[in-house]
């Protein structure tokens, strides 16, 4: 999960534990992923503290007609014990105490409610009743909650909702809070295209907190959609990218921002990378620490290969200081996505002396590795005459290592375009006698 879940994460811990997000300093060390499973496991025990209590008055409101039990939770109970209660009740009985209830008292349940209790009792309230009921916590901006119920929402049920969320920053925040990730992408089909268009200009146009909650939006998007929302963004001009650029870097959310880069087209990607913003130091720096922290390398490469040359050139600055491991994930990267043009792109812009430690680790890989490298230097995206002057600032023991591959009879035109690079440039003389012995 990225940087974008774990601060709705710390927001919906705080709102069951009623703290503010700046009290829960104590969690900053905590991924999403175990601050939601903390979360869950607190609600747990709070309904499990009182479920002897809950069993009995659940087992006694049966004894009573509907309208009476209906009136005294609602006066009586209040809120949060029939939310408790809700999921000691068969979504049958529930649904027809809510019959009796007003829309709301029932939008102070759902602020109190467990979702995952509460699956059986939605469907069973009907589209007019789920959709009222989400009107008044719009009214109430209660967002939080509706993002949560989302998971539990047949989609036509959300396309009832969806028609009354009036506001572009309503329904962004709304996104920010869903936790079934994978449903922001059913969710994204249901919205026609000029909304969606307006979506992102509303993002483009909004504050820190409004780019957070588009990209918690476009982060979890398939791939397909991540490709359509791209050709829209870019669509919208320099003005619109460097906003986004500079919103991803200040706010450090690269880590979202990457695999929507990563799924564009290879044109929208260009002109992302065209963007001046995407040539800073600290820009790039924020990048790659978000690739490695996702393991979003794949992601990286492709967007460092459109990069135009100076930015390219400032790329390779700060990878070529990067700890061997992290060097290390990047090649195992560049083999497993058969990106090697845009990795050895990147070498070919580095130091001599710094590039030594990436063809080191690179000509150490086993001869499989070695021989998809070979197929991707084939002078139309990365020639020899770019390499050659890393190449020879390696040790001796390690050009002999990349000769390992030339043994292969196959790869005698690669040594030759090799050779004749080398000749031209004065370094065959040295490179000769390690390449072919």
């Amino acid at each position: 999960m990225s940087q974008v879940d774990l601060i709705a994460e710390k927001i919906k811990l705080g709102r069951l534990l009623s703290l503010s997000p700046a009290a829960l300093e104590q969690y900053d060390a905590l991924d999403a992923a175990t601050l939601r499973a903390l979360r869950e496991q607190i609600s747990d025990s709070l309904f499990d503290d009182s479920r002897g209590m809950l069993e009995r008055v659940a087992s006694a409101s049966r004894l009573l007609p509907n309208a009476l039990v209906a009136s005294v939770g609602e006066r009586s109970f209040g809120p949060m014990l029939c939310a408790r209660i809700t999921g000691l009740l068969s979504p049958e009985r529930a649904a027809a105490l809510a019959a009796h209830m007003p829309d709301e008292f029932l939008a102070d349940v759902a602020m109190q409610l467990d979702p995952r209790s509460a699956r059986g009792v939605i469907a069973q309230l009907g589209k007019e009743r789920v959709v009222a009921v989400a009107k008044v916590l719009l009214a109430r901006g209660e967002h939080v909650t509706l993002g949560r119920f989302v998971d539990f929402l047949d989609l036509d049920i959300i396309a009832a909702v969806v028609e009354v969320i009036l506001h572009e920053a309503v329904l962004l925040d709304i996104a920010f809070y869903i936790e079934a990730k994978p449903r922001i992408s059913e969710l994204a089909g249901l919205l026609p295209e000029p909304r969606l268009r307006a979506l992102i200009l509303h993002a483009g146009d909004g504050d820190g907190d409004t780019w957070v909650a588009s990209l918690a939006l476009m982060s979890h998007l398939n791939d397909d959609w991540r490709r359509r929302i791209g050709d829209i963004v870019v669509s919208e001009g320099e003005v619109f990218l460097t906003r986004l650029v500079d919103a991803a870097h200040a706010h450090d959310l690269w880590d979202a921002m990457l695999p929507i880069v990563g799924s564009m087209t290879d044109a929208a990607r260009l002109t992302l990378a065209a963007m001046p913003a995407l040539g800073r130091v600290e820009v790039l720096e924020s990048v790659v620490r978000a690739a490695h922290r996702g393991r979003l390398w794949p992601d990286f490469l492709p967007l460092v290969a459109a990069l135009h040359v100076d930015a390219r050139r400032v790329a390779a600055s700060v990878v070529e200081v990067l700890p061997e491991a992290m060097l290390l994930d990047i090649i195992d990267t560049a083999h497993a996505h058969r990106l090697w043009p845009a990795l050895l792109g990147l070498v070919a812009q580095m130091t001599p002396s710094e590039a030594r430690t990436a063809l080191r680790l690179l000509v150490q890989q086993e001869l499989e590795v070695l021989h998809a490298l070979l197929e991707a230097v084939d002078g139309t995206l990365v020639s020899w005459g770019e390499l050659l002057p890393h190449v020879d600032h390696l040790h001796d023991d390690d050009v002999t290592l990349l000769a390992r591959v030339f043994e292969d009879p196959a790869r005698a035109s690669a040594l030759s375009a090799l050779r004749a690079a080398a000749e031209q440039d004065g370094r065959w003389e040295r490179l000769e006698p390690l390449l072919t012995r």
